[in-house]
């Protein structure tokens, strides 16, 4: 499958010998996003139902809240630490929510 981006919404950077043509990161978008689904899984918890609430968790994941196009590696250690307490809290309320049945 090919994706068409519009050019503006690209940088252009030298790797090496080529120009490379990378996507710019949203992230106004992306925290707003983040934030929504983190609402809507809080709100799924208080109700009660602890297997949407873990999966609207695990989707917010997908909108990374910082900047999606600084590398794992170069982020800041409460960045790192941020998004790996978030992935055990979202594994953890899934497991309990498959096992409580």
């Amino acid at each position: 499958m090919v994706i068409l981006i519009k050019e503006k919404y690209m940088k252009k950077e030298l790797a090496g010998n080529y120009l490379v043509k990378k996507p710019i990161a949203n992230t106004k978008f992306n925290r707003l996003a983040y934030g929504l689904m983190v609402v809507l899984g809080i709100v799924m918890l208080v109700k009660g139902n602890i297997g949407w609430g873990g999966s609207n968790l695990g989707l917010a994941l997908v909108f990374d809240p910082f900047n999606p196009a600084v590398s794992w590696h170069d982020r800041p250690i409460y960045q790192k630490a941020w998004l790996m307490v978030h992935v055990v809290v979202v594994y953890g309320l899934l497991g309990y929510g498959f096992l409580a049945k």
